[in-house]
């Protein structure tokens, strides 16, 4: 699955005059899907009842009417603090 950047720099994906993404295949607006977590364990689930967002979430924009999809975040740098 593409990220979002990606289908913007390939022409799949476009924004409007107010900022919103639309498939630019089918011309219609993206809609969010629900956070797809990878690899959820019990203290992931806690934290994503608590409020807190687990490091390996993944937010997916999806056309409701060719059902492509596209990541919305891309996946964090860690940099170790030396």
């Amino acid at each position: 699955m593409k990220s979002i950047r990606r289908g913007l720099w390939d022409g799949e994906v476009g924004k409007d005059a107010r900022g919103r993404f639309s498939c630019r295949i089918c011309r219609e607006s993206l809609t969010p899907s629900e956070v797809a977590v990878s690899g959820e364990s019990p203290d992931t689930a806690d934290a994503v009842d608590a409020g807190e967002s687990p490091e390996n979430e993944e937010a997916v924009r999806s056309c409701p009417e060719c059902g492509r999809s596209w990541r919305a975040t891309a996946p964090r740098w860690r940099t170790t603090g030396g």
